[in-house]
């Protein structure tokens, strides 16, 4: 009798897939990132009053005070090709996947700002923010955030068909081609063991 309560027990025993950070050999399995306790920071943005711009004593004041930090509240881990990567959620009233905006940009974008420490270093830049409602590169993989917990205890992330994007010193650069003036293809492939420097920049 014990041994058949035992089996009947073992599959509720088991750990669910996809939970704790481990991502399933299931491209379309959710991941669900557990949530800890976190006392990181991230550079935060300097919001200046009009009184501030007018006054040049006063924004002077208010520059030497050095820039805000934002407190990252949550930390989570996951696992990608045998490196470990944490994840950080700011403090907040409330976390979204969307944005309500028209625009992507960093002024813009009203989905939560997601930190990717890429190297493991705990130091969070401007470099490592990545909002939920865009994919997001963890090593050298594309993640969809589909959900955020509302008291940021867990995110689920979705394996993405997005390709690969983002710059990160050390990893893999993302594909590129572009057709230069005098019409030669230039692309990651045939610049493939050479030592090339790639300036991306544009007139607005």
């Amino acid at each position: 009798m014990r041994k058949f309560l035992l089996l009947m027990l073992w599959p509720l025993l088991a750990p669910l897939d996809g939970y704790g950070g481990q991502p399933s050999d299931d491209q379309t399995t959710p991941i669900i990132l557990k949530m800890e306790e976190s006392k990181a920071s991230r550079p935060g943005k300097l919001q200046l009053t009009d009184e501030e711009l007018k006054d040049p004593q006063k924004l002077r004041t208010r520059l030497l005070k050095g820039w805000p930090k934002e407190d990252l509240v949550k930390r989570g881990v996951l696992e990608v090709d045998g490196h470990n990567y944490y994840l950080y959620l700011p403090q907040a009233k409330g976390y979204s996947v969307k944005n309500t905006k028209l625009a992507d940009t960093d002024f813009d974008n009203t989905s939560t700002l997601i930190s990717v420490d890429q190297n493991g270093d705990g130091r969070i830049t401007d470099a490592d923010g990545w909002f939920a409602n865009l994919p997001l590169r963890v090593g050298d993989k594309m993640y969809d955030v589909t959900e955020i917990a509302a008291d940021a205890s867990w995110i689920v992330l979705k394996p993405s068909k997005s390709p690969l994007r983002g710059v990160i010193v050390g990893r893999t650069c993302p594909p590129f081609s572009f057709t230069t003036a005098d019409g030669k293809v230039v692309s990651r492939e045939s610049l493939a063991r050479k030592p090339f420097i790639l300036d991306i920049w544009s007139i607005t």
